[in-house]
């Protein structure tokens, strides 16, 4: 194993368990994803800024979910993205949210982590955790980004068909009030 991929590893490694310690026990689902080079360089330099990884939220509210619709696809995901240097994975998911969504959130703690072991042909695999946060819908009303990088913003009682990713599948529907 390459002293890079080592070093990704442990990080990502550091990531669960400083999460498990502070939220408890989650699901870790192991991916794969192939990265293009220009993707990889990006990606390397997130790495060299401690800033690899990323977030993403559940949110709730009552008996429905929050989804957001991104312009570029035709399926619905979890509000979340990238961690900026210096910035929590918490912080990165409060952020993200509110930037996608414009709505605010209180994290409740951990749903699951992706472990994503980045592969490009010619470069040593990179391994950055993706902490899906568990929250609960604080105020603000649903509205996409102003970049038009988001196309849509939705309250869902059923969870809809078209998901981004297979783990969406598996995360718990709420059950309230409304």
């Amino acid at each position: 194993m390459d002293k890079l991929t080592r070093q990704s590893r442990k990080r990502s490694d550091e990531v669960l368990v400083e999460h498990a310690a502070a939220h408890g026990e989650f699901g870790v689902r192991e991916l794969t994803w192939e990265l293009s080079a220009a993707e990889y360089e990006a990606l390397l330099e997130r790495f060299e800024d401690e800033a690899a990884g990323g977030a993403g939220v559940w949110v709730t509210r009552g008996d429905a979910v929050l989804l957001v619709r991104h312009a570029s696809e035709t399926a619905w995901s979890d509000p979340g993205g990238k961690r900026e240097p210096g910035e929590s994975f918490r912080e990165a998911a409060c952020r993200e949210v509110r930037e996608e969504s414009g709505v605010d959130i209180e994290v409740e703690g951990v749903l699951e982590t992706h472990v994503v072991t980045h592969v490009t042909a010619g470069r040593p695999p990179l391994v950055s955790p993706i902490v899906v946060f568990e929250g609960t819908y604080v105020g603000g009303d649903p509205t996409p980004r102003e970049d038009d990088r988001v196309a849509e913003v939705r309250w869902f009682a059923e969870r809809p068909e078209s998901l981004l990713y297979d783990a969406l599948a598996s995360f718990p529907m709420p059950e309230g009030d409304g």
